[in-house]
């Protein structure tokens, strides 16, 4: 087990992001699902200070960005 804490981000889809966090916690994970615009580098910047400022630094970063 880590002492990581998951964070994702979303742009519109909370029934998408609700059953992302509801199959994460089948393997014991509780992440957070945190609403954000990151096609624009001002949603970037406010994704990450709103992590760093409950979490603290970002240790491990997965990107998995994609275009619908």
């Amino acid at each position: 087990k880590s002492d990581h804490q998951v964070v994702f981000s979303y742009s519109s889809d909370i029934e998408g992001a609700n059953q992302t966090i509801k199959e994460a916690q089948e393997f014991g994970v509780a992440p957070i699902a945190i609403k954000s615009d990151v096609s624009s580098s001002e949603g970037v910047d406010t994704l990450f200070d709103e992590i760093e400022k409950e979490y603290g630094t970002v240790t491990v970063l997965v990107n998995n960005a994609g275009i619908t």
